[in-house]
């Protein structure tokens, strides 16, 4: 008798029968899920039953527990050019949803589709930013504010992911955040306490003329 596998456990796997049967099998664990395999027949007992039932509720609260996963917001992130934009990522660090938070937020975001990561969806904005006008590149005192809140309020975590927003900018010259980065390793806030960078930073963005 034919049945497919739809899920791996440790020993062997779950399978589907043509009868719509689920049953465990030993033995096919190395097997991708949707192989069609060979199993012997057995009678349709009480057991089989209870497995089978089993089986899908299993699946069902995993898919159900997953689904919740994915649509739960980890944290927000702000991004403020005027136009100002709120975005909610989840603990997968994917976008799951994008609001304006003023006029100019709603022109910025008409059209556009931001899904993936957190640093791709950022860059995104900012280029869609770019090209619509709202921010000029060759402009030095053009500024850009990142803001990472998590959902359940200020924690380490956010000084962290701030830390990490400020270096990429300051990395490529945005003079407001080398300053920021040179406070956050002076005051230790995302980072280790680091005299060195402090100085470094700071005299970035004095070389900046920014500060």
């Amino acid at each position: 008798m034919k049945a497919i596998i739809i899920s791996n456990e440790r020993g062997g796997s779950y399978v589907m029968d043509h009868d719509g049967v689920f049953s465990f099998v030993y033995g096919y664990a190395s097997l991708p899920v949707g192989t069609e395999i060979e199993i012997k027949e057995r009678p349709n007992t009480n057991l089989t039953k209870i497995v089978s039932l089993a089986a899908c509720f299993v699946l069902a609260v995993s898919f159900v527990f997953y689904a919740w996963l994915w649509n739960a917001t980890q944290y927000y992130v702000y991004v403020d050019i005027n136009p100002s934009v709120e975005m909610q990522f989840n603990r997968f660090d994917r976008a799951i949803n994008t609001e304006p938070l003023d006029p100019s937020g709603a022109e910025l975001l008409n059209g556009l589709t931001l899904r993936g990561t957190s640093d791709h969806v950022v860059v995104s904005l900012i280029d869609a930013a770019v090209q619509k006008n709202f921010l000029d590149p060759s402009d030095a005192a053009y500024s850009v504010l990142i803001t990472v809140v998590a959902t359940g309020g200020r924690t380490p975590d956010d000084d962290g992911q701030a830390a990490a927003w400020c270096r990429k900018a300051a990395d490529h010259g945005h003079a407001v955040a080398q300053e920021a980065l040179a406070v956050m390793y002076q005051d230790g806030r995302g980072v280790a306490r680091d005299r060195a960078q402090v100085v470094a930073w700071h005299l970035a963005c004095r070389g900046a003329g920014r500060c």
